[in-house]
């Protein structure tokens, strides 16, 4: 089932019952797939960190840091499902799951289960709340000093993914609950949830600098390719997917409580990217990400077939988009700021780059196509 609301009861034309006939019979999670497919994603994930310590080529080791950041992807999308306790049919077992697989991550479990699965699925696209990509007003923006001018420029372009998801989404929120707005998430499993993530670091970087000269390496080769560079990787990746989920020129964004529908939302609002159906397995399904928002409780390995149920049942609700480097370009150019009273985006200057993504009270469909 899918996490309550955090603002308002559910409303709109699209009602809990419609989720509930389309999506229900995806919603059981097994156990030895699962558990076959995170051994999996560990497995792979030893071997690209064995490459990175005992290949003798530098290009070789560099290749396998390189896997090893996407393989941390991976596993990241293991630890999210079992986050929402979705991945197997154990609570207990979803937990010690998540815990492991988010530490090459580096993210806190409970402080992931907070701004995650309350604070994004509770509010989505709502940035009273949802504070995940919610994009600038124009006023904000030329508030802002010129040096936070140029961060958010940078942030609101292809390389800036990355900088973006590590500042503002892991660095402030995701391993202690040290800002004020965080309070609610403050409890002693959020506070052991951090210090698992930061002694985990500690002890692996330790261990890396340790082994290196035994083996013939600078100490500092091994904790970067190892640790650092996969990480940033990561952050590129998990920036490049979030930015697209929930960034279109056909999704809106909402300032105001009365505009705001939680189910309209998780529909509207959530952008299905159509990529290769390859890539797609290979990431976990994780760009199924419309059947997700309507029910957390489907696990990965049944998203897919979620994701074409409701695409047979609510055709013409919501953005699908297949994805193309045209199209991708585009929504960077376009997605810039947003006017929250006219709901059109805008570039840099204020210029409207989209027709208004809000028709009264509901979240206008998005039309199936690529650019």
């Amino acid at each position: 089932m899918t996490d309550a609301p955090s603002i308002r009861a559910v409303t709109g034309p699209i009602a809990l019952e419609d989720f509930r006939d389309i999506l229900r019979e995806y919603s059981t999670p097994r156990l030895l797939f699962p558990l076959a497919i995170f051994a999996v994603d560990l497995v792979l994930y030893g071997a690209a960190i064995a490459g990175v310590m005992l290949l003798p080529y530098f290009a070789a080791r560099l290749a396998c840091s390189l896997a090893a950041g996407f393989l941390t992807g991976l596993i990241f999308v293991v630890g999210h499902d079992a986050c929402h306790g979705s991945f197997t049919r154990f609570r207990w077992l979803n937990q010690f799951i998540g815990r492991v697989a988010f530490l090459p991550s580096l993210h806190s479990f409970s402080m992931w289960n907070y701004n995650h699965n309350r604070v994004h699925h509770g509010s989505t696209n709502y940035r009273v709340v949802d504070y995940a990509w919610a994009p600038l007003t124009k006023g904000e923006f030329d508030a802002l000093p010129w040096w936070k001018k140029l961060v958010a420029r940078a942030y609101r372009s292809g390389p800036g993914h990355g900088l973006y998801y590590g500042v503002e989404l892991w660095w402030k929120r995701t391993v202690l609950p040290l800002r004020r707005d965080l309070a609610p998430a403050r409890n002693w499993k959020s506070w052991l949830d951090g210090a698992l993530v930061i002694g985990f670091f500690v002890a692996a970087f330790t261990v890396l600098a340790w082994f290196a000269p035994r083996i013939g390496r600078h100490p500092v080769e091994l904790p970067v390719l190892a640790l650092v560079l996969p990480f940033a990787v990561w952050n590129w990746f998990m920036g490049f997917i979030t930015y697209q989920h929930h960034t279109h020129p056909a999704v809106a964004w909402f300032a105001r409580e009365e505009e705001w529908s939680y189910w309209e939302t998780q529909i509207g609002a959530t952008v299905h990217i159509r990529f290769p159906r390859f890539i797609n397995l290979a990431a976990h399904n994780i760009l199924e990400h419309t059947a997700h928002h309507a029910c957390t409780g489907i696990p990965l390995y049944r998203l897919n077939s979620a994701q074409n149920a409701l695409e047979r049942r609510l055709v013409d609700r919501f953005p699908v988009v297949r994805w193309t480097l045209r199209g991708y370009f585009d929504t960077l150019r376009r997605c810039k700021l947003y006017d929250y009273e006219r709901h059109v985006w805008l570039d840099f200057k204020g210029r409207p780059t989209s027709p208004p993504t809000v028709h009264g009270r509901s979240v206008a469909a998005g039309a199936h196509a690529g650019h």
